[in-house]
């Protein structure tokens, strides 16, 4: 569909699938007893541009440099989560988990390896 389809129409027709999704499930629990207005703003835009931006990003860069490259890039989110969480959230970065997390991005990039 990818070959077929623009990346900003994918994203839309995905981030549609996602809101109804959403809005069956908030309608089905407590929904607006219980989350204050200002809450349930912040939730959906983080949804909608977060989700639309990376999504957008992802697909347009599948078009552009292929599928195997674009998975290659994207295993780096495995490092800059590591380091989101030793600067925000106050993580200890020990050997085993530096080790870990190379082994999972180098071992994923090895099936995606291309011998052209």
């Amino acid at each position: 569909a990818l070959n077929r389809l623009s990346p900003a129409i994918t994203t839309l027709m995905l981030n549609l699938i996602s809101a109804i999704l959403a809005i069956g499930l908030y309608a089905i629990g407590e929904g607006v007893r219980t989350w204050p207005l200002a809450a349930l703003f912040w939730f959906v835009l983080v949804g909608v541009f977060g989700n639309s931006v990376g999504r957008y990003l992802s697909l347009l860069g599948v078009n552009l440099i292929g599928l195997s490259r674009t998975q290659v890039l994207l295993q780096t989110v495995l490092i800059w989560s590591s380091l989101q969480g030793i600067f925000f959230l106050g993580e200890q970065m020990t050997v085993g988990i530096a080790v870990g997390t190379l082994a999972i991005m180098c071992g994923a990039i090895l099936l995606l390896y291309d011998r052209r």
